[in-house]
């Protein structure tokens, strides 16, 4: 088995600032904020292939490991894509809304 690769600061400092938004779900369903870890996303990635730590977007437990099937990711991809929406799309409006904390935080300073 290939040893994972770590992630480099800028990759660290990117999912972190991604889980700091809160859960992609939540706040499009629910317009709240709840905690969130780090979800790599698995769109156009083949099976064997190693995560990009780029390509992600926070997810609270219940939404990606423990919400059960339909809700949570890893319970059920396929029902979670068609009651949340796809990966690729969050995905984006999750890079908007990372683009606009990075314009908001050099604003403060």
């Amino acid at each position: 088995m290939a040893k994972k690769k770590a992630a480099t600061k800028k990759e660290r400092e990117f999912m972190g600032r991604m889980a700091d938004l809160g859960c992609v779900v939540c706040r499009n369903t629910y317009y709240t904020y709840s905690p969130a870890n780090f979800h790599h996303c698995k769109f156009n990635r083949g099976f064997g292939q190693k995560k990009n730590h780029m390509v992600g977007f926070g997810l609270c437990p219940l939404h990606h490991q423990h919400g059960g099937n339909g809700i949570a990711f890893h319970s059920g991809r396929l029902s979670w894509e068609n009651n949340f929406g796809k990966e690729e799309e969050l995905f984006k409006l999750a890079m908007v809304r990372y683009k606009k904390s990075l314009t908001e935080s050099s604003i403060m300073l």
